[in-house]
C-alpha cells in the first residue's frame, strides 16, 4: 500500500487534500492467484477505510476477438464466458461495504468504527445476547469505539468490551475493560491485524474460526512481521 499512496493516494493527505477517484479497480475473479487476493484484501481494506470512490473493471465475460484468439475469455469480467451468469458468487458480498458512504462530512453524528474483514466483505456483529461476536452483513454490523492502540474495543451500545479467552476461544463481550486480555492494537506492516498481548508476551490475533464459520476466536498472530 505503501506504493498506491507514494504515486497516488498522497493527494487526498495534507492542508489541501483533492478527492482521488479509483478507475479500473478489479481482480481475477477466478482467485487463483494467492498473491494478488492477499493485496486486494489490503487494498479494499484501504479503500473502505479512506471511503473512496471506485468504478470496477470490468463486466464483460468475454471477447469477440482479441490479440489474435476469437471468443477469449475475460478472466476480470463479472460474467461468465457466456455472459449468462455471475462468475464468481461471493463477488457481490465482497464489495457490499464499498458501495456505501462510510464517512460523511455534512453529518452530525457521532463517529464510530466498523470492524471489517475483507476477505469475506463481512463486518463484525454482536450476538443478541451480548456475549460473543460473529461475522455478518455489513448492512446489521455493531458500532465500536477505540481510544488507538493499547487501549480497550468496545461497543457503542454497551460499553462492554472485546476479551480474548485464549488460543483458538471465541472472543467475549466484557465489562472487564482493564484487563491485560481487553486491549487491542493493530500490528503488522498492513495494520490489519488487531492482537492483545498477553501477561507472558504472547499476542492473539483475531481470525475467523475456519473458512465456512462465521465466529470470531483468537489465534497466535500468523504474517504480522
Amino acid at each position: 500500500m505503501n506504493g498506491f499512496i507514494d504515486h497516488a493516494g498522497f493527494v487526498m493527505e495534507g492542508s489541501n487534500p483533492f478527492p482521488l477517484f479509483v478507475s479500473e479497480y478489479g481482480y481475477d475473479q477466478r482467485e487463483v492467484n494467492d498473491a494478488e487476493n492477499r493485496f486486494m484484501n489490503c487494498f479494499t481494506a484501504h479503500l473502505a477505510q479512506k471511503d473512496m470512490d471506485w468504478v470496477l473493471w470490468d463486466w464483460q465475460g468475454s471477447y469477440y476477438y482479441r490479440e489474435g484468439q476469437a471468443e477469449p475469455v475475460e478472466t476480470f469480467g463479472i460474467f461468465d464466458s457466456n455472459w449468462t451468469q455471475i462468475k464468481n458468487h461471493t463477488f457481490e458480498k465482497k464489495f457490499q461495504l464499498l458501495q456505501t458512504m462510510l464517512q460523511d462530512p455534512t453529518s452530525n453524528a457521532s463517529s464510530s468504527y466498523v470492524m471489517y474483514h475483507p476477505q469475506s466483505g463481512q463486518c463484525i456483529l454482536a450476538s443478541n445476547d451480548n456475549k460473543g461476536i460473529f461475522l455478518s452483513s455489513c448492512s446489521t454490523s455493531s458500532r465500536w469505539s477505540h481510544g488507538g492502540d493499547g487501549t480497550s474495543i468496545k461497543i457503542t451500545t454497551t460499553g462492554l468490551c472485546l476479551k480474548a479467552n485464549g488460543e483458538g476461544l471465541r472472543v467475549s463481550l466484557s465489562s472487564d475493560c482493564l484487563s491485560q486480555q481487553s486491549v487491542w492494537r493493530a500490528i503488522s506492516n498492513s495494520k490489519l491485524h488487531l492482537a492483545t498481548f498477553t501477561q507472558d508476551g504472547k499476542n492473539f490475533c483475531l481470525q475467523i474460526e475456519s473458512s465456512n464459520s462465521s465466529k470470531i476466536v483468537t489465534r497466535s498472530c500468523i504474517c504480522a512481521n
